[in-house]
């Protein structure tokens, strides 16, 4: 059981005037504090003759301001120690900082001012467009990464989820500043902006310093996103294997998920956990353990509003890899058929209480996690809230969503190495 006497945090919400939200998670006793400001919009909501350009403009906002360069922005932000990143995804772009809470409101400023003031500079865009297409190389050369984008590619098809974040070195090479602007006008507004904080921090204090800094955006609608151009169809029941010379063959099993949104997202947690959620688990046990198929063998989920998957991933010898992908796809079909015994149960919800509460001593992680709840529900679940739906997942519930999920069906298998034939699980 949940132990009663946890303290946990709880979890604070603001709007502003101008639609901008603000959420916090105080934690009081420790020495930093994170603050994170989150755009609801990501790759899945460019235009494909724009595709890439989120995450170029993530960049650029560390390239100048009206009143700092770019050479500014980095020596203020050192001089504090303070730690500032930027991430793009398919569904948001964050522009986030790790301080000490005493420079939190310093930190802030800075940050603030990228997004509110950057100013583009062409010399800059020139100078970063550089960088992106050799972030987009360094993708291709990599295995992981490479095979992430074709799994995608493979399993949304011409659906805004298939395409690369990055974006391609056509479109990056051609892209101007005034669409980048253009863009960022269009979803950089305050209905779809979220300021996120966390750490030693007080909620009046974070919402006066957002008040402060952004209260005087101007209130505006988004543009709507790009349409999607393809069925509701997922890329199942088919394959492809990709040649490059290694000494492994990497794969993903791709199947169908279910959004955060769901109720049942705590059973598909504990599902995926027993899965492949870490040493205990049936992929690892049988694939590792048992017969000495992969060094690293696991299942992860792919969170989108709509049309999310659930991957299983491994690497493992070229001539072993038709017995992998066999195995992996029988322990995912077994779950729609075994009964899950209390005891298993039980370890995978104390593993999930122990890494949601264990993830409560690095509140920085929390930043992101924060901001994407409120754009799923208007509102972050308190980790009291989030204990208390793992509790009431029931074995049941497991097994009827692993049959509802998994049944009958094959995944996309999508897969990286020596060249070879590689076929679906039978």
């Amino acid at each position: 059981m949940t132990d009663k006497n946890n303290h946990t945090p709880n979890i604070h919400q603001t709007e502003l005037a101008n639609g901008i939200r603000v959420i916090s998670q105080p934690t009081p006793g420790l020495q930093g504090a994170g603050i994170a400001i989150h755009v609801l919009s990501g790759s899945r909501d460019e235009d494909p003759r724009i595709g890439g350009a989120s995450h170029f403009i993530e960049h650029l906002l560390f390239k100048g301001t009206e009143k700092r360069t770019s050479y500014q922005i980095t020596t203020e932000l050192d001089a504090i120690g303070a730690s500032p990143n930027a991430c793009t995804s398919q569904e948001g772009v964050t522009y986030y900082v790790k301080a000490l809470s005493s420079d939190l409101p310093q930190a802030f400023d800075v940050i603030s001012d990228m997004f509110l003031n950057s100013s583009f500079p062409e010399k800059e865009i020139d100078m970063e467009r550089g960088v992106v297409l050799e972030e987009i190389k360094r993708a291709e050369d990599n295995p992981d990464r490479y095979l992430h984008n074709r799994f995608c590619e493979g399993f949304w098809g011409d659906h805004p989820l298939g395409r690369p974040v990055l974006g391609t070195p056509e479109v990056i090479s051609s892209i101007s500043r005034e669409q980048l602007m253009q863009h960022m006008r269009e979803r950089y507004v305050p209905g779809s902006t979220i300021v996120a904080a966390t750490g030693n921090i007080e909620h009046g204090d974070v919402v006066s310093l957002v008040e402060g800094y952004m209260g005087g955006m101007q209130a505006r609608a988004t543009a709507p996103a790009a349409a999607p151009t393809a069925s509701a169809s997922y890329g199942l029941a088919s394959a492809r294997h990709n040649h490059r010379e290694m000494q492994q063959v990497q794969f993903y099993l791709g199947y169908p998920s279910l959004a955060p949104t769901d109720p049942r997202y705590w059973s598909l947690q504990i599902l995926r956990l027993v899965l492949g959620g870490g040493m205990s688990s049936r992929l690892f046990r049988e694939v590792r353990e048992e017969r000495g198929l992969a060094y690293s063998v696991g299942a992860y989920l792919l969170e989108y509003s709509d049309r999310p998957a659930m991957v299983v991933v491994a690497g493992c010898n070229s001539g072993r890899a038709q017995e992998a992908i066999e195995v992996c796809h029988h322990e995912v079909m077994k779950l729609s058929r075994e009964k899950l015994t209390a005891q298993i149960l039980e370890e995978a919800k104390r593993q999930a209480r122990g890494k949601l509460l264990l993830s409560l001593d690095s509140p920085a992680d929390w930043l992101i996690p924060l901001a994407k709840e409120v754009g799923y529900f208007g509102r972050a679940h308190s980790m009291s809230e989030e204990l208390a739906e793992v509790e009431a997942v029931t074995p049941e519930a497991v097994i009827e969503l692993a049959e509802e999920l998994f049944a009958g069906s094959l995944p996309r298998l999508e897969s990286i190495g020596p060249e070879m034939e590689l076929t679906l699980p039978s």
